[in-house]
C-alpha cells in the first residue's frame, strides 16, 4: 500500500499536474503570473527570455523594425504575457519600445541598460545574444536546484514510508510477543521440574524394590 501511494504521488507530480495545467485555464493564469513570481517560476521565465532574445536578435538582423521584431518574437513563444505587452509596444514609438524591453519580458530590469546602450551603437542583436546566453545559464542553474529539491523531497517521503513500515512491523512483533513465555516464567518452570525430579526418582526406586 505504501509503495502504491508513493507511485501515485510520482505519477501525479510528473504527469497528472502538468496535464491538468495544460488542459485548464489555471495553466494560462500561472504562466502569466510566473513573470512576477520568485523561484522556481524564474526557471520558466528565463527559458522564455532565451527564446525571446534569440528570435528578436534574428529578426533585427533581418532588418525588421524593432517593434515588429519584438512582436514576432513574442508570437513565437505563444505565451499570453509577452504577446500582450508586445502588442502594446506596437502602438508606441520605437524609442519607447527600447525602454519597455523589460516590460515585455525580453530582458530583466538590471539588463535593460545594456540593451538600450547597445541599441544606440547598433549592437542590439549582439547584446541580445549575450543576454540569451546569460539567461540560459540561469535557466540551467535553476533546473539543477529544482532537481535537488524534488530529489530531496522524494527521498524524504521514501525514508518516512520505510520508517513507518519498520515501526509497524516491530510493533506487531512486540504485540505478538506477549503470548510467548517470558524468561522468568521459563526459569520458574525449570525450577519446579527440578524440584519434582527427586521425588519421581524415589518413587521409581521403591517400585523396583517391591518387584524384587
Amino acid at each position: 500500500a505504501n509503495l502504491l501511494l508513493l507511485g501515485g504521488f510520482v505519477a501525479a507530480l510528473f504527469w497528472g499536474i502538468p496535464y491538468v495545467l495544460k488542459q485548464s485555464s489555471l495553466g494560462a493564469r500561472l504562466e502569466k503570473a510566473a513573470w512576477t513570481l520568485p523561484w522556481p517560476a524564474t526557471i520558466y521565465v528565463n527559458r522564455m527570455r532565451v527564446l525571446l532574445c534569440r528570435v528578436s536578435a534574428h529578426n533585427i538582423r533581418a532588418l525588421m523594425p524593432l517593434a515588429a521584431a519584438l512582436h514576432a518574437a513574442a508570437q513565437v513563444t505563444a505565451q499570453a504575457h509577452p504577446i500582450e505587452q508586445a502588442q502594446r509596444c506596437l502602438q508606441e514609438s520605437e524609442s519607447a519600445n527600447l525602454n519597455q524591453l523589460a516590460r515585455i519580458g525580453i530582458v530583466r530590469d538590471d539588463d535593460l541598460m545594456l540593451a538600450v546602450s547597445s541599441a544606440k551603437t547598433g549592437a542590439l542583436p549582439q547584446a541580445l545574444d549575450t543576454l540569451s546566453e546569460r539567461y540560459l545559464e540561469s535557466h540551467q542553474q535553476g533546473l539543477k536546484w529544482l532537481f535537488r529539491v524534488v530529489t530531496g523531497v522524494f527521498m524524504t517521503i521514501v525514508v518516512i514510508i520505510v520508517t513507518m513500515t519498520i515501526i509497524k512491523t516491530v510493533t506487531s512483533v512486540i504485540g505478538t510477543a506477549g503470548d510467548v513465555p517470558t524468561f522468568d516464567t521459563i526459569r520458574q518452570l525449570d525450577r519446579t521440574l527440578n524440584q519434582d525430579e527427586p521425588k519421581g526418582v524415589n518413587d521409581l526406586e521403591k517400585l523396583l524394590r517391591r518387584r524384587q
